[in-house]
């Protein structure tokens, strides 16, 4: 029972407040009943009103609220009187209308207001308040705590400038529980490139925490990046709340090769052609280049460079195998700019080198000796392949007359060898020692020319020597002469067999 002379105070609008944190506006109107001694049926009416005041920034959590409660509590005794309602959307405000009996004229109770979303009782105030017989209850404010944990975050935005290759940058993101409860949180990144440190944690009413935001050096081009990062508990009122992130990633020069390797063939000591490698700035900002190779037979048309965004130039690369024997060889080619975000980059460079013929002739000279008029022994000279490939091998003799070969000319593949026989002729040539040459060629063999000398040794023939070439004897008549002696000699070479005869 309400009587009309209840005065409803006016509401009082808050900046910001949407008309959910209007409609939360509590007006109590209690009625009560007061138990006299003398007359118990005689009764009076009690009058209380209270305004509601909300935790800051809840409006938008507010919007959500659907039902209200109010219950009036007897120390020890529980609960005496009670109402609910439910919020409509449009609802501007709420008028609560109790009626309790009173045991004295003025009595102390306690008053409990809940909100709630979804049966889940998310705002509550409770705290005594005394309420007296009549109209002259004083106007009190009852503070609404959250009973569920609310997120908050700050900074609402992050913004990095990051610079390829750079030190991770790190910004501070605090995550705090302005509501009741525990808020057990997990927070999350949209991007690769956001890293965050902790991912998670437990927070009670009023703490906070700090979550460390890292952007690694990701793999992006130059440009303007976006990303968010989520925290939410489903328990939260307002779960979840999100931070946006923005990139500036400024790319620094890049080295970008036409090849990762280069494999020259080369017959042995012989240069092949020349190749060429492409080196482009792929990045930002001027790639001043430089480049080296590690083996002396590398040679590079330049050493260094400088190339803007995008730019290009070609480097040729040539090898020179010089006295490098048949087989595979080995280079690196590095280029490299101490500012490059991928300095330094290398470039394999392989040689196989073919092994070309090689003349080998045993032995590597020849001697004949002989008497006048007699001619020596033949001798044999071996003619092999010790190198690679085909030895196509001619053989020329100095122009003497003395000499001749059985073959002048034949073909061996690596590693094999042939017989020629070698003869020389004295004829009527005097005694004394002639000198020649066999000279061996193969114009594409690695040694070519080689050449045997030859000496041929004419020693005199045998010749008779005779001490005396006249013996005197005198003799008288009836005697006999004294003998004399008749030396034979071999005055000249060879054997000497001789006879004498009279």
């Amino acid at each position: 029972m309400r009587p009309d002379s209840v005065r409803q105070p006016a509401l009082s609008h808050k900046p910001g407040w949407s008309s959910a944190a209007i409609l939360a506006t509590v007006l109590l109107v209690l009625t009560g009943c007061e138990d006299h001694s003398v007359d118990l049926g005689s009764t009076s009416d009690a009058h209380f009103s209270m305004g509601v005041s909300f935790p800051a920034g809840a409006s938008i959590q507010l919007a959500s609220v659907d039902a209200w409660r109010v219950q009036i509590i007897r120390p020890g005794e529980g609960v005496i009187a009670e109402d609910a309602g439910a919020v409509s959307p449009d609802q501007q405000s709420v008028a609560v209308e109790i009626s309790v009996r009173l045991q004295e004229s003025c009595e102390l109770l306690t008053i409990l207001i809940e909100l709630s979303s979804s049966g889940e009782v998310w705002l509550r105030s409770e705290g005594p308040a005394e309420i007296c017989t009549g109209d002259s209850n004083e106007i009190q404010a009852a503070d609404l705590q959250w009973v569920v944990p609310v997120i908050v975050m700050g900074p609402s935005a992050l913004s990095f400038t990051y610079e390829e290759g750079a030190i991770p940058q790190t910004q501070v993101l605090t995550v705090g529980n302005e509501g009741g409860g525990t808020l057990n949180w997990n927070a999350s990144g949209d991007e690769l490139w956001l890293g965050l440190s902790p991912t998670s944690g437990s927070l009670g009413p009023g703490q906070s925490a700090s979550i460390n935001v890292t952007i690694s050096d990701p793999d992006l081009t130059r440009g303007q990046y976006q990303g968010v990062i989520t925290v939410a508990d489903p328990n939260a009122v307002d779960s979840p709340r999100t931070s946006s992130v923005s990139l500036t990633y400024i790319e620094k020069p890049r080295i970008g090769l036409s090849a990762s390797s280069l494999a020259f063939t080369a017959d042995e000591g012989v240069n092949p052609e020349p190749q060429t490698i492409t080196i482009t700035n792929v990045g930002e900002g001027n790639l001043n280049w430089g480049a080296v190779g590690d083996e002396g037979w590398l040679s590079l048309s330049s050493s260094e460079g400088s190339l803007g965004p995008g730019q290009s130039q070609a480097l040729t690369v040539s090898v020179s195998p010089g006295t490098l024997t048949g087989g595979a060889y080995e280079a690196t080619l590095t280029i490299s700019d101490p500012n490059s975000s991928n300095s330094p980059q290398s470039v394999a460079v392989g040689l196989t080198v073919v092994q070309r013929p090689r003349i080998g002739l045993n032995p590597g000279s020849i001697s004949f000796t002989s008497l006048e008029n007699e001619d020596p022994e033949s001798q044999t000279l071996v003619i092999s392949n010790p190198g690679g490939q085909t030895l196509k091998w001619t053989a020329t003799l100095s122009d003497v007359g003395w000499l001749e070969l059985s073959t002048e000319s034949g073909t061996l593949a690596s590693g094999q060898s042939q017989s020629v026989t070698v003869w020389a002729s004295s004829g009527e040539r005097d005694p004394g020692v002639y000198e020649a040459s066999i000279t061996v060629t193969d114009p594409w063999a690695m040694n070519s020319p080689q050449t045997v000398p030859v000496t041929f040794t004419i020693k005199q023939g045998p010749l008779i020597g005779l001490s005396v070439s006249v013996l005197n004897f005198s003799v008288k008549e009836g005697g006999s002469p004294s003998p004399q002696d008749l030396v034979v000699s071999n005055a000249g070479g060879g054997l000497l067999e001789w006879t004498a005869t009279d």
